[in-house]
């Protein structure tokens, strides 16, 4: 069962709060821009299902490296993670994050 929830006026500040996109330019940490955000969830007993969209944007003419933080509660899981640039989608692994912070060193190190 789906049910429409009214959407709220939200200050962009709170708005941020659900997810952040940052880059490195120039030694300064940046904020990419988030232009939309969707939400859908769907419950079954005491389990929630949450699909978060965001969609940031990159007003600058180059490439960037990013890193996206997201702020989660006590007790919730990741457990899907995909990224779309232009036409290319990146799916993500869930790893534990020392682990996926040696994967990513040895990704920039092959190039």
């Amino acid at each position: 069962m789906s049910v429409a929830v009214p959407m709220l006026e939200i200050a962009q500040e709170r708005l941020r709060g659900v997810g952040n996109l940052f880059t490195q330019r120039a030694d300064k940490k940046i904020s990419l821009p988030l232009s939309e955000v969707k939400i859908s969830a769907k419950v079954a007993e005491r389990v929630a299902t949450v699909v978060l969209t965001q969609i940031f944007q990159n007003p600058y003419p180059d490439h960037l490296e990013a890193v996206y933080i997201f702020p989660l509660p006590g007790g919730a899981a990741v457990s899907d993670f995909e990224m779309k640039v232009g036409n290319r989608c990146i799916r993500g692994k869930v790893e534990e994050r020392g682990q996926a912070r040696l994967q990513y060193q040895q990704a920039i190190d092959d190039g």
